[in-house]
């Protein structure tokens, strides 16, 4: 930021090189004006500008600060800050830097009063694992259920990579906070970035056991909030006069809240305090009361697409208000990918009769015929609903949802990668409800059949009823990389009935296919073939 150039001689002094910058900071902002000036200013302002420069060179002095370490296990008392010889609490960090910082924490357990219950404000602060932190290291805040965790006021505000647990607000606590609300975040005119963030047994004697939300904008991103409670409303968030987003692999359960909303509670009694918490898939949040719920005509949590933002279904509403699950054998949810001959992919709800979708590791067959068609234009929300599915994810990170009584392969072998067993045919239709964790699904992911360990299953909402009939004989197709059927029940005698539909396909146009008095008729033949196969089958 040396001036003297550009006939501004009589101003060198204003931020020369020599002088140190504002509270101790770095040059970095000084050697990028000094490039701006000398390349592009004179080709900007005239001569008898240059006072108006000097505003441009003052924006370039503010000092660029490095970012400040952290360690549960240091000891530094004196020039502390440093990789090398970092904070030893969070409270001694804000003290040295009051007004806004990146501090970042480097592995390990953050207890005591000197890393709880505290207050960050007066500008904007980045709470972070340290860079170059790999494997499943993380940096632990531990209230150990005598502290609450912090209170975030004006910020901007940004937490990432970082675990709180068994934080704990019975009262204020501290002169910033608002009432015993918010057990480890109460979060209040500040915007807010959570990113990464697992938040496990917090608890407030108040609204929101995990985070409490007010008069803010906030994005909450692949964070997990769990196992968390409320005296009051919203066992993980409660959210008022205020817009939050649900994005990523964001997940809330397994919490709890004694006035309702046990996982998210929306909106407040006044006027002023209506509230939007909008979920993007495949963020998962669970639907309807009591896991989430909204203040009437006060607050709404919509589940979005995440391709084109599209409202698929209103979270508030009660479960009873969806299609009875129990109809529905033969669906996945309409987030399920698959893979086009053109080298695209489609999302389940987006497919069309005439699409070439994948059915084996290199084979494609045109889509003849999509059963739940009319029930994608009769639900709620732009054609969709929610529905049950089972969750399951495997080794190599995919996932699959799909109803309990879908008909997919899968074997109890350990030894997923086995090529015998592939080989062997020894991946048998099993319902989704059969996989049991360490059992093995059929994937074609790495460009050939393989297995896939199954390492975790669980029972999430989404948009649901859609599943398609292909050219295909087999009644095959590939779903998120996994091979499975097109329906449900008893494939052999589902898939005989199909090869209607497939001659069916060769005689009319595609419109035809896709006709709602079709689709009609096909779903009530449907209804009638499915309730025999239970019987009897």
């Amino acid at each position: 930021c040396h001036v003297t150039d550009y006939r501004l001689c009589h101003h060198q002094h204003a931020c020369s090189s020599t002088q140190k910058p504002r509270d101790g900071g770095t040059f970095g902002g000084s050697i990028i004006s000094t490039i701006i000036l000398q390349k592009f200013m004179p080709l900007l302002l005239p001569r008898r500008r240059a006072p108006t420069w000097l505003a441009v060179v003052a924006v370039f002095c503010i000092r660029v600060s490095p970012s400040v370490y952290i360690s549960p296990s240091s000891t530094c008392s004196v020039g502390c800050g440093s990789l090398v010889s970092p904070y030893g609490s969070i409270a001694s960090a804000l003290d040295a830097n009051p007004n806004g910082q990146t501090f970042f924490l480097l592995p390990g357990r953050y207890t005591g009063p000197h890393n709880s219950n505290l207050t960050l404000q007066n500008g904007g602060y980045t709470l972070s694992l340290a860079p170059g932190v790999t494997g499943s290291s993380r940096a632990i805040i531990d209230c150990e259920l005598q502290r609450p965790g912090f209170v975030l006021r004006t910020g901007p505000h940004t937490i990432r990579n970082v675990t709180m647990e068994r934080c704990r607000r019975i009262s204020p606590d501290n002169g910033a906070a608002t009432g015993p609300h918010g057990g480890c975040l109460q979060i209040s005119n500040a915007f807010t970035v959570l990113e990464g963030v697992n938040l496990t047994n917090c608890e407030a004697d108040g609204d929101g056991g995990a985070i409490w939300m007010r008069s803010n904008s906030a994005e909450i991103r692949d964070t997990v909030v769990v196992s968390s409670s409320a005296g009051q409303r919203g066992g993980g968030l409660f959210i008022a006069a205020a817009y939050s987003s649900v994005e990523g692999s964001s997940e809330f359960r397994d919490n709890s809240a004694a006035d309702g909303g046990s996982s998210i509670y929306a909106g407040d009694r006044n006027p002023a305090d209506g509230a939007t918490v909008e979920v993007i898939e495949p963020s998962v949040v669970p639907k309807g009361p009591p896991g989430t719920q909204c203040e009437a005509n006060r607050g709404q949590v919509l589940l979005k697409s995440v391709r084109g933002g599209e409202t698929l279904d209103n979270l508030c509403e009660n479960e009873g208000g969806d299609e009875d699950d129990d109809d529905d054998d033969d669906c996945f949810s309409g987030s399920t990918i698959v893979s086009l001959s053109d080298g695209s992919a489609k999302a389940m709800r987006d497919v069309r009769v005439g699409d070439e979708v994948q059915v084996g590791v290199s084979s494609f067959s045109k889509v003849v015929f999509l059963p739940h068609r009319r029930r994608r234009k009769m639900g709620t929300n732009n054609g969709t609903t929610s529905s049950s599915f089972l969750e399951l994810r495997t080794e190599s990170g995919q996932h699959l949802h799909v109803t309990k009584r879908h008909l997919i392969r899968a074997t109890t072998t350990q030894h997923c990668g086995d090529s015998y067993n592939v080989a062997a045919g020894r991946f048998p239709l099993v319902y989704a409800e059969n996989v049991r964790v360490g059992m093995c699904l059929l994937s074609v992911a790495t460009k050939e059949l393989a297995g896939d360990k199954v390492t975790s299953i669980r029972t999430v909402r989404g948009s649901g009823q859609h599943t398609i009939v292909t050219e295909s004989g087999d009644g095959l197709i590939v779903a998120n990389g996994f091979v499975v059927s097109s329906f449900a029940v008893n494939h052999r005698i589902v898939n005989a009935w199909y090869h209607i539909h497939r001659a069916s396909f060769h005689l009319f146009p595609s419109y035809v296919m896709e006709l709602d008095l079709v689709v009609m008729v096909n779903e009530n033949i449907g209804r009638v073939a499915r309730g025999l196969a239970k019987l009897f089958l």
